[in-house]
């Protein structure tokens, strides 16, 4: 009987088969076979006792516990090896988050199951569709999921960069609301003040560089560190590519992977959103030749030709199954990139007025002004009047009232610089071999004029978060243990200093910062209740809420 198992399980459907009828069949008769040997198990404790002392052997043989592992669906590695070469779709660089194809039916039917079942019964009345920019093919989804909810309320997480629009076919409301967050919180930055405000963060700091450059730094890094499985996996599609083209099949690997990096460092949006079958958009056009245009700016020794081919493919004007393939895959890369290299890298490291470095937000852009609000506000009540409109979601870096503060720093640049520069000379003293750097320190300072009352177990948690996602000195992968308990040593002793807590109250005191972001606070919420659209009044923010983006969310 247990050879009979034996050779029965054998013979099971390979687990790499992917087809239905493979997959049904394994599953089906994998669970009779079990069931046959816990019976002979059971019946026979000779036959367990045998079975348990095999495991054991295999367990303490080397080889043979090799042996065993390279016979499963799935290779077991050092953990730094999958930044590398990982084989499948992951949430960001989050591993254990397997990204599943939605757009095959099955799929959809089987994960969407419950939840439509919720819409048809009446326990849901609208769905709020996070991350829309990971899928292969997003409107195609929206629609699927149109039908199969029968026309449901939807809304998109969907980040609009400036002067980028929703896709008008979507069959959507609109989206979740950040292009209304930084649209409103732009109000109430003193636009006037730029130039004052990025000295003085520059004097403080002593960094120079623009924001495009800290952008394009950081999208780099992150597809040369935490990504670099996407781009590897990415690169080879487009070298299957290159083959197929004679001017160029003579491309290295190396050439194509560079060329890749600096076309998606150059991307001023998430994505593009081909679809089989369809023309490209003039939208996406535009986004594409802007990119390879900036790239080929940016390097001037990369093959110009190259690059323009490459934008081809993503625009979907090269026929063929593996060039249509390199169109889909594309934007999955370029997606993600944008959102660790920008909101979870560049606005840790660019900071002059951090109410700006919100999701969807441009740090570069000082403010705005009244009449482009309106012009943004006339634009969604004609084309997307139910869209959701909001101040504070799961992934804002800081509550919508620690942000109206920190807005009125814009309005005295003169007093602030004078506080940061005292505070400076006073809290030096808690440093621990000049650490942590003026960049940390300074977004400290405006991190605890935002959201004073605060206790140091808040404030360090959210420092050593900056600081991880910064990747300059310290990160999540290669943490620097010295610079982390300098800077949590410093924070401690900083709200412990009591007369710095005294000067930095007497400060938001004279200068009635508090008073004012309360204010601030209270027209943005008039205008998230009043503007086109649905009011988003997320968990807690219907009273004062200073949150921030770790440890609260």
């Amino acid at each position: 009987e247990l050879e009979s198992l034996a050779v029965a399980f054998s013979r099971l459907p390979h687990g790499s088969r992917t087809d239905r009828a493979a997959v049904v069949e394994r599953h089906r008769d994998k669970e009779v076979l079990r069931a046959r040997l816990a019976d002979l198990c059971q019946v026979h404790p000779e036959v367990a006792k045998a079975i348990d002392a095999e495991v054991d052997a295999v367990n303490h043989d080397p080889d043979a516990l090799d042996e065993l592992l390279r016979e499963q669906n799935f290779r077991l590695a050092y953990w730094r090896t999958g930044a590398e070469e990982l084989s499948y779709r992951r949430f960001f660089d989050i591993e254990t988050l397997a990204g599943l194809r939605v757009e095959d039916e099955t799929t959809f039917a089987d994960t969407h199951r419950l939840i439509l079942d919720l819409v048809a019964d009446g326990s849901v009345d609208g769905l709020r569709i996070d991350h829309v920019d990971g899928l292969a093919d997003p409107e195609g989804y929206l629609i699927r999921l149109r039908d199969a909810t029968s026309g449901a309320y939807v809304v998109v997480e969907k980040i609009l960069e400036a002067g980028e629009q929703l896709p008008a076919t979507w069959p959507v409301a609109g989206t979740s609301g950040y292009e209304f967050l930084n649209h409103a919180g732009g109000l109430f930055v003193d636009a006037g003040n730029e130039v004052a405000m990025r000295a003085c963060y520059a004097r403080f700091t002593g960094l120079q560089q623009d924001y495009p450059d800290v952008v394009h730094a950081a999208k780099l890094q992150i597809m040369r560190e935490e990504l670099a499985a996407e781009v590897e996996r990415l690169t080879g599609l487009l070298a299957d590519v290159c083959e197929r083209h004679r001017r160029h099949r003579d491309h290295t690997r190396r050439e194509l992977r560079e060329a890749l990096r600096e076309i998606i460092a150059a991307f001023a949006v998430y994505r593009t959103y081909f679809r089989a079958g369809h023309e490209a958009t003039p939208a996406d056009r535009a986004h594409v030749a802007e990119a390879v245009a900036t790239a080929i700016q940016r390097c001037p020794d990369h093959d110009a030709e190259l690059l323009h081919f490459i934008g081809d493919l993503i625009t979907g004007a090269c026929p063929g199954e593996e060039e249509t393939s390199f169109a889909i895959r594309f934007p999955q890369v370029s997606a993600p990139v944008m959102a660790k290299g920008v909101e979870d890298t560049a606005f840790y490291r660019y900071q002059p007025l951090i109410s700006l470095n919100e999701v969807g937000g441009d740090p570069s852009r000082f403010g705005g002004p009244a009449a482009g609000f309106h012009a943004a506000m006339a634009h969604a009540a004609r084309h997307w009047p139910e869209a959701m409109l909001t101040l504070s979601t799961h992934d804002t870096k800081r509550s919508a009232d620690v942000r109206a503060r920190i807005s009125v720093l814009s309005e005295l640049p003169g007093a602030w610089e004078s506080a940061v520069v005292r505070w400076a000379e006073q809290n030096a003293a808690h440093k621990q071999d000049g650490w942590p750097d003026r960049n940390a320190e300074y977004l400290l300072y405006q991190t605890l004029a935002g959201a004073w009352p605060i206790d140091a177990g808040r404030v360090g948690a959210f420092m050593l978060k900056a600081a991880k996602e910064a990747k300059v000195h310290t990160s999540w992968i290669d943490p620097d243990t010295g610079y982390d308990d300098a800077l949590s040593a410093f924070v401690t002793a900083v709200l412990a200093d009591r007369a710095f807590t005294a000067d930095l109250e007497g400060f938001l005191a004279e200068h009635r910062i508090v008073e004012r972001g309360r204010v601030n606070s209270l027209a943005q919420t008039a205008l998230m209740l009043t503007c086109p659209g649905v009011p988003d009044l997320y968990q807690g923010t219907e009273v004062w809420e200073e949150s921030l983006v770790d440890p609260d969310n």
